[in-house]
C-alpha cells in the first residue's frame, strides 16, 4: 500500500507540472510582441498627443497648450499671446520644434513634419512645421523610397463668431537618409 501512495503522489506532481507548463505556453501564445513598425506607429501617435497637450507657459486662453497655439496660428496667426508677447504663429513654430528636439529618437534618426489643415472644407491654407519634403505623394519616387509613419489627431476650436471648426493635425515621421543626416559631433 505504501508503494501505491508514492506513485500516486508522483503522478499528481507530474500532472500539476504539465498543467502549469500548458498554461504558461497558452498565456505566452496570447501575448503578442510589437514589431518595429507597430512600435514606431504607437510612438508617433503618443508623441503627437504629448506635444499637442504640452503647456506653453502662457496664460492667454489661445496660447495655453500647443493645441491652442496651433489653432490660433491657423485662424489668427498675428494674435499676440498675453497681449505683448510674440505672435501665435511664431510661438507655434518655436514650441513644436523645441519639443521635437527634446526626443532623442526623433532628433537623431528621424525627420518630422507637422501639417495643420481644416477637416471639413477644402482650403489651400496649411501650416507646415518641420521638413516640408515629407509631405509628398506616394507616387513620388523620392518619397516612396522612405518609410513614413503618419498619425493624425483632430482639434476642435471655435473661430470668428463662435463657429466650431475641426482641424486635422498630422505628424509625419520618416527615417533620415544617410545623405540628410547631420554630421555627428565629437564630444
Amino acid at each position: 500500500m505504501e508503494n501505491l501512495k508514492a506513485q500516486t503522489t508522483m503522478v499528481l506532481v507530474i500532472l500539476v507540472i504539465i498543467i502549469f507548463t500548458g498554461l504558461a505556453v497558452f498565456l505566452l501564445s496570447l501575448s503578442s510582441t510589437f514589431n518595429q513598425d507597430e512600435y514606431l506607429n504607437l510612438y508617433a501617435s503618443n508623441l503627437l498627443l504629448a506635444v499637442l497637450r504640452a503647456d506653453t507657459g502662457y496664460s492667454d486662453a489661445d496660447c495655453r497648450q500647443v493645441a491652442d497655439l496651433v489653432a490660433c496660428a491657423y485662424f489668427v496667426p498675428t494674435h499676440r499671446c498675453d497681449l505683448t508677447g510674440p505672435a501665435c504663429g511664431d510661438i507655434a513654430n518655436a514650441t513644436i520644434a523645441g519639443h521635437m528636439e527634446r526626443f532623442d529618437l526623433i532628433r537623431k534618426n528621424f525627420d518630422y513634419l507637422f501639417v495643420v489643415e481644416p477637416k471639413d472644407f477644402i482650403s489651400q491654407t496649411q501650416i507646415k512645421i518641420g521638413n516640408p519634403d515629407l509631405d509628398c505623394d506616394i507616387s513620388d519616387k523620392g518619397c516612396a523610397s522612405r518609410q513614413r509613419f503618419v498619425v493624425e489627431e483632430k482639434i476642435q476650436k471655435t473661430a470668428g463668431r463662435s463657429v466650431p471648426f475641426i482641424l486635422n493635425v498630422r505628424l509625419i515621421l520618416a527615417r533620415r537618409s544617410s545623405a540628410s543626416r547631420p554630421p555627428r559631433q565629437l564630444v
